[in-house]
């Protein structure tokens, strides 16, 4: 049995799948984050307080997927 790995963990940065890029920017905006990046209209990244954010244009032809964030302020 092999032994786990004792480590900390230093940066972590969910890619959320979003239906609107620009909509998605301007709600984190409204809760603090500034624009990190943008990757044309397909990928962005916001930050706050020391902590990211990246936002993914979903597909369409996919199932769709509930996902969820909690940000605890």
């Amino acid at each position: 049995m092999k032994t786990a790995i004792n480590f900390n963990i230093r940066d972590l940065s969910p890619q959320l799948r979003v239906s609107n890029i620009a909509k998605s920017l301007y709600f984190y905006h409204q809760l603090g984050f500034k624009t990190a990046f943008l990757c044309e209209d397909f990928y962005a990244g916001g930050s706050k307080d020391g902590f990211a954010i990246h936002l993914k244009l979903g597909n369409h032809d996919q199932t769709e997927v509930e996902e969820k964030i909690k940000i605890r302020i």
